[in-house]
């Protein structure tokens, strides 16, 4: 199982467990999709909103306030 853990400078905190893929929108306008074991060795950026995909449905990760992005196996 692939989590996400998302860490914001004002010390919230979004985690998503069984993430199945991640969209978002490059600097030039791309939509990347990173699915699979690609998840665990893509640099996803700071400041862009994430579309996080899992088992459960789709959520939204704002980019806002970002301090850092961690996905692992859990």
């Amino acid at each position: 199982m692939i989590r996400i853990s998302v860490s914001y400078e004002k010390g919230d905190c979004y985690t998503c467990d069984d993430v199945t893929k991640i969209v978002y929108t490059d600097v030039i306008g791309t939509e990347m999709t990173v699915e699979g074991e690609e998840l665990l060795n893509h640099h996803f950026p700071i400041g862009r909103t994430l579309w996080v995909h899992s088992s459960n449905g789709t959520g939204s990760v704002s980019g806002s306030g970002i301090r850092a992005i961690d996905v692992y196996e859990a």
